[in-house]
């Protein structure tokens, strides 16, 4: 059994105790599994590091490989080695965060009172703000 078979095993040991003990040759599956396992990481490393570029650095090549790499081993891993476990219908749906409701301490428009009024009450609107018609300039 290859690492993969192993990585695999250990999580299904863990996270999947139910179908792990459905298996009836838990070895041989584990180290099919991570024959496939390293044979399709190895595939699609060599379809993502693609072919050589003229003029490409060394340096530049070997980042690209390592991230072949770790793209394809990522991939594989969630694929086949460290699977989900299968959701529940029992499980009740996760619930979501959300900010605490307060109580509401709105005050309607205009009755602030920490607001000083414009017009003072008895004081008409359009009389203007000192109390008398054509109090703004250039008003008769």
């Amino acid at each position: 059994m290859n690492h993969y078979g192993e990585q695999a095993l250990r999580h299904w040991r863990r996270h999947l105790p139910a179908s792990y003990s459905k298996l009836e040759d838990p070895a041989r599956f584990f180290t099919d599994l991570g024959a496939q396992a390293e044979a399709e990481i190895e595939d699609r490393y060599l379809r993502y590091a693609g072919p050589e570029i003229p003029g490409e650095s060394a340096e530049d090549k070997q980042a690209l490989l390592a991230q072949a790499m770790c793209r394809a081993t990522e991939e594989v891993y969630a694929e086949l080695v460290t699977r989900a476990r299968p959701a529940r219908a029992s499980r009740p749906p996760a619930r979501t965060w959300r900010f605490p409701r307060r109580a509401s301490s709105a005050v309607p428009l205009g009755t602030d009172p920490r607001r000083r009024a414009a017009f003072p009450p008895g004081r008409d609107r359009a009389a203007g703000p000192l109390g008398r018609q054509g109090s703004h300039p250039g008003q008769p």
